[in-house]
């Protein structure tokens, strides 16, 4: 291979670059909600800190309440007495999490399941919920992407 040829395959490399590293963000959409999903049920935003609900007397953990009431009809997930909150009772919330590219290229994780009312608000107001912390970024980053992003530019090389 000559010069000229490298240089015009690391070009075509380049340039496909940003465009593979979304279809990849894409084919592991699954690991990476899953990533939010398990921050969000230890009781931690994307910033690390324990979640800060929009209502005052909401404390993220399940109540006497709302333990007899998932008694009552079937849950995704059980409920028990001071857990944190797993955001499983319909399963609504968890089954349409979603994963797009903004325009800023910056990868977003959100739910249409957020349903109405209360659980809308407390789905859609409380900040952090969405998103990756620095530990999580870190492995989307070196252990989900990079490994897929080193197949596609080996095929180059």
């Amino acid at each position: 291979m000559t010069v000229r040829e490298y240089i015009a395959k690391a070009k075509s490399v380049q340039t496909s670059v940003k465009g593979y590293v979304d279809d990849i963000a894409m084919m592991k959409e699954d690991e990476i909600i899953n990533l939010n999903v398990t921050q969000m049920q230890s009781g931690l935003g994307s910033n690390d800190q324990k979640l800060q609900y929009p209502f005052e007397d909401f404390s993220g953990e399940y109540t006497p309440r709302a333990v007899a009431e998932s008694l009552k009809r079937p849950t995704v997930l059980p409920k028990t007495l001071g857990a944190l909150y797993n955001f499983g009772w319909t399963g609504n919330f968890l089954a349409n999490f979603k994963v797009k590219i903004t325009r800023e290229n910056k990868l977003e994780v959100y739910s249409t399941g957020t349903g109405t009312g209360a659980k809308n608000t407390l789905l859609t107001q409380t900040p952090y919920m969405y998103g990756l912390n620095a530990e999580d970024t870190r492995k989307l980053n070196y252990e989900i992407i990079y490994p897929e992003l080193m197949k596609f530019i080996k095929q180059f090389i």
